[in-house]
């Protein structure tokens, strides 16, 4: 998991950067596959294993095929999404727009957080269930 974290925010880092400077579908695809690959490698791969290894150097090359076959997996799995699945999203929207980001600070109703009931947090069956 810890080497899919690091490909994730690099992956997000490269979202937001070809968002701000509107990059082509393929352009933003290999800025988040290189930002997610070097953040996967050099951090929370090699620099969390650089102990194990005995230093940074050998846990980059020791670490560079699990990366590879890590992130590989993770963009093969993205890139069907990207390439046949948002084309044919009515009003895709870019991930920084309005229409992406209000209805997840604003929550489903549009008025902020959704409160939950204490019962529902604690994990008991509602009143309303209990009695409907």
């Amino acid at each position: 998991m810890h080497c899919v974290a690091g490909d994730g925010i690099g992956i997000l880092v490269g979202a937001v950067i070809g968002a701000l400077i509107s990059l082509p579908l393929a352009a933003d695809f290999a800025l988040e596959y290189v930002l997610g690959f070097a953040f996967g490698w050099s951090i929370f791969q090699a620099l969390l294993m650089g102990e194990m290894f005995g230093s940074y150097a050998r846990a980059l090359k020791g670490t560079f095929s699990s990366e590879l076959l890590s992130m590989n997996c993770l963009m093969g799995g993205m890139l069907p999404v990207l390439g046949f699945g948002l084309p044919r999203q009515p009003g895709r929207a870019r991930p920084l727009s309005a229409s992406v980001l209000v209805p997840h600070v604003a929550g489903p109703h549009g008025g902020g957080a959704v409160r939950l009931s204490d019962e529902l947090v604690a994990g008991r069956t509602s009143f309303e269930a209990r009695h409907g």
